[in-house]
């Protein structure tokens, strides 16, 4: 990780969303250090879970501040990671989503890990191309003030796995 620290207590799903959705508990918790963060955390856990309602109201909360904080390169890494592991189980896990409509007929093997929050897109690849060659991938794009356009980043993620396969079957025979 480029800025490890930057995830310190590290969130899981559950206590992100808990955090985001109550302004009085996230504040408590950026306010805190370390330590009163984690007491915090531990303090919720046994809170019920946010309603749908509660998630569902389309603000951008505190993206800059309270995330999981992770840059392209790190996520490339990971991946890269997770390739040179292969690890069957979890290249299946990766292998459920593609995340867009990649067509098998580029490659091999396509793994994905994404996610999205009002003001938050980030889409991650594990590509493996018919020459055998092996890729990652990852963009993010983040607005603190207003989301983000879906549509116009797919696009444009599905055009970098164009140019990625186009490039690759230049090294074909």
């Amino acid at each position: 990780m480029t800025n490890p620290s930057a995830n310190i207590p590290f969130l899981s799903t559950l206590e992100l969303f808990r955090l985001k959705s109550d302004a009085a508990l996230r504040h408590n918790y950026l306010a805190a250090d370390t330590t009163g963060r984690r007491a915090i955390l531990e303090k919720i856990s046994g809170l019920p879970k946010p309603s749908v309602e509660q998630m569902k109201n389309g603000d951008v909360v505190a993206i800059d501040r309270l995330e999981w904080f992770a840059s392209a390169a790190d996520l490339c890494r990971l991946m890269g990671w997770f390739d040179h592991q292969n690890d069957p189980v979890v290249l299946s896990i990766l292998a459920v989503n593609p995340g867009l409509a990649i067509s098998a007929d580029k490659f091999n093997y396509i793994g994905y890990k994404g996610g999205s929050e009002p003001g938050v897109l980030n889409m991650t690849w594990l590509l493996h191309a018919r020459s055998g060659h092996h890729y990652a991938l990852s963009a993010s794009w983040n607005d603190s003030k207003k989301d983000v356009d879906l549509q116009q980043f797919a696009g444009i993620m599905l055009a970098a796995t164009d140019v990625i396969e186009a490039d690759d079957s230049t090294t074909r025979p």
